[in-house]
């Protein structure tokens, strides 16, 4: 039997720290850490969450923000133009790549549609992202 690992990397629990650190502080760096709206527009309101049903984007309590989810409201989306989520992730990424655990790499549709696999005993990568990556 084999096992993989799939990491995705789209979004984050709403319990996670980075998370609960931007609820705590909607304006400070790790608001920037996902992906928001100072207003819901007319636009916001078209974007669903297409595999959950209902509006994609959720008020941030107490603010007149709102947070970007495409799955459930508790699954925050990572804004991956943010250069120190990024390298976060890559490190995450290759946390485990180093631990010679295959795994696969689920990026997020914005990024690429591409599915990162790696597996530790061939040392590949297959994506756009693979010069970020260390291998």
């Amino acid at each position: 039997m084999h096992l993989i690992m799939d990491l995705v990397v789209n979004h984050c629990s709403d319990k996670h720290e980075w998370f609960q650190k931007a609820l705590a502080d909607p304006d400070g760096p790790y608001a920037g850490y996902f992906i928001s709206a100072k207003e819901k527009t007319a636009r916001h309101q078209a974007i669903t969450a297409p595999n959950f049903g209902g509006p994609a984007w959720t008020k941030v309590p107490g603010t007149n923000k709102y947070y970007l989810h495409t799955f459930a409201k508790e699954q925050p989306d990572l804004n991956w133009e943010n250069p120190v989520v990024r390298k976060k992730i890559y490190e995450m990424i290759n946390w485990w790549f180093e631990k010679a655990f295959p795994v696969s790499v689920s990026m997020p549709s914005s990024i690429s549609r591409k599915i990162l696999i790696f597996h530790p005993s061939r040392r590949t990568v297959m994506t756009d992202l693979s010069p970020a990556i260390k291998c």
